[in-house]
Order: C-alpha cells, then structure tokens, then sequence
C-alpha cells in the first residue's frame, strides 16, 4: 500500500531517520513487519517507474524464498519494459530464481548468456554475470 510521508512535518522525524532519508522522492518496498525489501530515490518516467515498482515487488518475493513468484515477475518487466532501466536486472535475477529452483547450471550461465551477454551487453548486470560467473571449459 502506497504510503506518503510529508519530510517536512516534524512529527515524521523518527520515521526519517529510520530510514536515513537524504533526498525525496524516496521510495521503498517494505514488508508487513517494516522489513525493508527494496529502495531506491527520484523521480523516474512513468514506464521506467511502473518496471521498477515490478522489480521492487519481485525482489522481495525473491527474499521471501518465492522464487516461481520473483521469476514471474522479473519475466513480466522482460516482456513488458525490455529496454527499461530495470530490465537487465531483472535478467539477471529471473536466471537466479530460476536456477535457485531447479538447480540446473544451464538455468543460470546458459539464460545470463542468452539475456544478459546478447541483450544487454553493455549493463551492470552483464558485468556482475561475468564476475560470478566460472571461466568457461574448452
């Protein structure tokens, strides 16, 4: 549920400082518990925003160990925002979700190779896959 805090309003002062808020606006999935799933700050297209609300509710289906869940969606930000900021992310994780659950090698390096390395070649993401990533066998 969409929360709005006015960071002007002293009496939201201990809520700030939980948080460390810098700058506005900040946004954050958060669990029923105050866990806090996922962050990020500023104002973002509304595309790019909707693909990282996806991403944001993903992550955190991901750390609920729901990963045929986390798998969906981060598939869901592919299919619907591929040239999103979100996206090669999402890659990313949606090969670890789905490794995490079959426990196939092919459903990690085979699909970062497929996403990340073609589609998304120039990404963070692609930087991170090759770093983890085990040197291939001749």
């Amino acid at each position: 549920m969409p929360v709005r805090i006015d960071t002007s309003d002293d009496a939201n002062a201990p809520l700030i400082e939980r948080f460390r808020e810098i700058w506005t606006p900040d946004l954050r999935v958060l669990g029923a518990d105050g866990f806090e799933y996922d962050s990020w700050q500023g104002y973002w297209p509304p595309a790019e925003l909707t693909a990282r609300l996806i991403l944001g509710r993903a992550r955190a289906l991901a750390r609920q160990r729901r990963e045929a869940d986390a798998e969906a969606a981060y598939e869901d930000i592919l299919l619907r925002f591929p040239r999103s900021y979100a996206a090669p992310e999402a890659a990313y994780w949606r090969a670890v979700c789905r490794y995490k659950r079959t426990h196939q090698p092919n459903d990690l390096l085979g699909e970062w190779r497929r996403t990340l390395v073609i589609r998304y070649p120039d990404s963070l993401w692609r930087t991170a896959q090759a770093w983890s990533e085990p040197p291939l066998r001749e």
